[in-house]
């Protein structure tokens, strides 16, 4: 699982999540890491998430072996 642009200074760039969050929405996958971190700043939809390199809305469903990766705003000019 990766982190990108300003989530990534709370939960580093790369974290290994084992099979649990397999069938889990993002939703789901994303209170599960609020629980286990303590941070809940991963709860904020500002931050959105990628499944294989594709943006998915809340109720996508992860499987196993799926890369999930969640993404900071960009901005600039």
């Amino acid at each position: 699982m990766g982190f990108y642009g300003r989530i990534s200074t709370t939960y580093g760039n790369d974290i290994d999540v084992p099979a649990v969050s397999a069938g889990l929405s993002i939703a789901e996958l994303r209170r599960e890491l609020a629980r286990r971190s303590g941070y809940e700043d991963i709860l904020d939809p500002i931050y959105r998430a990628a499944v294989n390199n594709v943006i998915v809305t809340e109720d996508h469903h992860v499987r196993e072996g799926d890369r999930v990766d969640f993404l900071s705003p960009l901005s600039g000019g």
